[in-house]
């Protein structure tokens, strides 16, 4: 039978020496305590993720505290408040996205660059488009104010196109880099900064043309040479401002000529040229009438063989009373043995006096004027008060253009004098 082998109990030598270096290093550590290094790593990594996260979000936040998108929507439409709103949402969103992806990469870098064109991109857009809303609701308030006194001669479908635009009729869309656009009559897209304000009437233009015919009836000539420096003034004038020549024809601001006719002709600019033509044409053909208007009243005046009457003095409704140099004298209209418009004096209150057209030497009997119309200023002296003759040559011009002043009269109807006169300063001397 075998023999059993024995159990030794005796110690394991190299468990022995494993103690023994174990002890040596500094021996054995509790269970808990070697896991809490890892665990404090991790917690200081997520402290450190936290940290990085609020940053970018502290950043993001900036970027879109430096968003001014406040844009006041009150006075539009409701249809273009909906538009203004939706167009906000939609590009705060696009910013809102560049702003938190900025952050996650290195300024300088393509990729930042591109975020960065976004949200710049962005922030021109809201300033462009408050600028432009801005402008719309002054220019409406300007179209409003002015309607009055539009011209007839503006084109038709852009005038058109202001009505419906500048009363708030025809919605507007929001293009790129927040633009505005407006649907035209003829179905075309217009941006806003193209759509043109409607001109008014042009009184001023209208009396400066009107004044260069008093010289020619005037002097009752209209030869050749006048005909080419009249001609080249009226072509200058009206093509440096076509459209108070536009005025002109279609409000019948003029005196002189007819013109309303080639209306029509002003809706479509390639007929520009044209229409300048033959209103210098017909312009010149009215110099020429009153050309020959003048040299008859000259020659009724002075008919041939002489003036038989001689010089005019005034007559008594035209005398009125200057202070000059410190003394009164009688003054007025009348003419001399051509028939030629002056201006006479004589000493006021001296039955002596004779009338002369440079101011007389002597003192008047006393400082009481010899009219009723004590101390009026020679500068309120005008063609009202010549003579009272129907064959005399013609007056200086008149204080108020006739066809002026019946386009406002037409305009403003059942106005007193005194308003039809303010109204008329106010046009003339814009």
């Amino acid at each position: 039978m075998a023999k059993k082998a024995q159990r030794n109990y005796s110690a394991d030598a190299s468990l022995v020496r494993g103690e023994a270096a174990m002890r040596q290093a500094g021996g054995f550590q509790p269970l808990a305590q070697a896991f809490d290094a890892p665990m404090q790593r991790l917690q200081q990594a997520a402290k450190e993720r936290q940290a990085r996260e609020q940053q970018r979000n502290n950043k993001v936040e900036s970027y879109l505290s430096a968003l001014n998108s406040n844009i006041d929507v009150t006075a539009l439409t409701e249809t273009d408040q909906k538009t203004v709103n939706q167009y906000l949402m939609g590009v705060k969103d696009e910013y809102a996205q560049a702003a938190s992806a900025i952050v996650n990469f290195k300024p300088g870098t393509p990729e930042y660059m591109e975020q960065l064109d976004i949200m710049n991109g962005v922030k021109n857009s809201l300033g462009n488009l408050k600028s432009q809303l801005d402008g719309y609701q002054e220019s409406k308030g300007n179209y409003f104010d002015s309607s009055k006194d539009q011209s007839s001669g503006n084109n038709s479908l852009q005038a058109d196109n202001a009505y419906k635009v500048f009363t708030g009729e025809t919605p507007f869309t929001i293009g790129t880099g927040g633009h505005l656009f407006f649907q035209g009559q003829d179905g075309t897209n217009m941006a806003y900064k193209d759509i043109k304000m409607p001109f008014k009437k042009d009184y001023k233009m209208a009396m400066q043309y009107n004044d260069l015919f008093t010289p020619i009836y005037n002097s009752g000539t209209y030869d050749s040479t006048k005909q080419k420096v009249f001609e080249d003034r009226i072509r200058a004038m009206m093509s440096s401002n076509p459209d108070g020549m536009k005025s002109i024809i279609a409000d019948g601001l003029s005196s002189f000529g007819e013109y309303q006719d080639l209306t029509p002709l002003l809706d479509d600019p390639s007929k520009l040229k044209e229409v300048t033509e033959e209103f210098v044409k017909r312009a010149s053909e009215a110099a020429s009438s009153a050309a020959a208007e003048g040299k008859a009243a000259k020659e009724q005046q002075n008919p041939p063989g002489g003036n038989k009457q001689g010089a005019k003095p005034p007559t008594p409704s035209a005398i009125k009373s200057e202070f000059i140099k410190g003394q009164y004298f009688d003054a007025g209209y009348g003419y001399d043995a051509n028939g030629n418009t002056v201006k006479y004096y004589r000493v006021a209150n001296d039955p002596n006096s004779k009338w002369s057209t440079s101011i007389p030497a002597g003192k008047s009997k006393n400082t009481k004027p010899s009219d009723e119309n004590s101390g009026i200023p020679e500068i309120l002296i005008g063609p009202q008060n010549l003579p009272n003759n129907s064959s005399s040559t013609p007056p200086p011009p008149p204080d108020v253009d006739d066809a002026i002043m019946d386009a406002i009269k037409e305009e403003n109807p059942g106005e007193t004098d005194a308003e039809y006169k303010r109204l008329y300063d106010k046009a003339v001397n814009k």
